[in-house]
C-alpha cells in the first residue's frame, strides 16, 4: 500500500486495514497519528511500528 493510498482514509478504515493484516487495533492509532498529526508520510520513519508491519504496508 502506498502512502498516497493511505492518506484520506478514516480512522475506521485504517483500523480495518490493521486488523486485516493481523495487527492489533492499536496499530491503527499509531499509523493515524504518524500521518495525520505528525505529517510523516514514510512508513519506514514510523519508529514505533514493527518492521514486519512496515514490510506489509510498504513492500
Amino acid at each position: 500500500m502506498s502512502i498516497t493510498e493511505f492518506t484520506g482514509l478514516s480512522f475506521e478504515e485504517v483500523k480495518e486495514i490493521a486488523l486485516s493484516k493481523n495487527q492489533p487495533a492499536f496499530r491503527a492509532k499509531q499509523l493515524f497519528n504518524w500521518v495525520y498529526r505528525k505529517k510523516i508520510f514514510d512508513f519506514s520513519a514510523m519508529k514505533n511500528l514493527p518492521d514486519s508491519l512496515i514490510m506489509i504496508l510498504d513492500p
